[in-house]
């Protein structure tokens, strides 16, 4: 097998035992929305999820991230990998892309522009803008 090979293997999978503590995570943050997340641990959430292409997962993080007594502090990074793996799945994907989009402005964060172009275009897609 080659370098090439391997290299994009294991940026693809994540470990199951990894995925399963993101699981159990997700799970606490949903129950004590409150609780105190620091930006690396919800950045590392939300790569896993994507990875795994969990999409439940996503739009519950999405959730809690959205919610309007959400205190948790989240990195222009994260929202943008968020986005991405929201955009990977059908049209519910893309209300969660554009939810995400949106609270990033209500925060004060600065979206990047590759981030508006990947909604638009995928809006755009499916005939929603003519």
């Amino acid at each position: 097998m080659s370098a090439r090979a391997l290299v994009k293997k294991s940026s693809t999978t994540i470990p199951p035992m990894a995925l399963n503590t993101a699981k159990l995570r997700l799970q606490v943050m949903q129950r004590n929305s409150q609780m105190p997340t620091s930006e690396f641990e919800v950045g590392r959430l939300a790569n896993a999820l994507v990875t795994s292409q969990d999409f439940a997962g996503i739009r519950s993080l999405v959730s809690i991230l959205t919610s309007k007594n959400s205190t948790l502090k989240i990195s222009t990074f994260t929202y943008e990998r968020l986005v991405q793996g929201s955009l990977r799945h059908d049209e519910l994907g893309t209300k969660t892309a554009l939810r995400l989009y949106r609270d990033l402005f209500w925060r004060g964060l600065k979206p990047t522009s590759s981030t508006f172009a990947m909604i638009m275009s995928r809006l755009t897609h499916e005939k929603k803008l003519d």
